[in-house]
């Protein structure tokens, strides 16, 4: 799995690299390539995403055959952030013989 990794990640930096020396370019542009360019990096991503994601589920020897134990793979998006709002506590009860109780 770890050299399938790095092709994939190495294959997505080209495709990156590519598309950033287009958009970096001194010249002249027609009207639309720059979105067509930046939609061209988000296929790069979401191929690698895509692909990263089968390589990860994909069975070893190491795993059983469900590929890893939940079968989900988090995978932010770009403009997303995972959920950091600390789960809610059961209320504390006031110890017995305290102002509060």
């Amino acid at each position: 799995m770890h050299d399938d990794m790095l092709t994939l990640l190495d294959a997505c930096i080209d495709r990156m690299l590519l598309t950033r020396e287009r958009l970096a370019a001194a010249r002249r542009v027609h009207p639309g390539e720059r979105h067509a360019t930046v939609l061209a990096a988000i296929a790069a991503a979401e191929h690698f995403a895509t692909e990263a994601t089968r390589t990860l589920t994909a069975p070893s020897p190491l795993q059983g055959p469900a590929g890893l134990t939940s079968g989900a793979v988090f995978l932010p998006h770009a403009g997303t952030r995972p959920n950091t709002t600390p789960a809610p506590h059961a209320a504390r009860r006031p110890a017995p013989g305290s102002a509060a109780a």
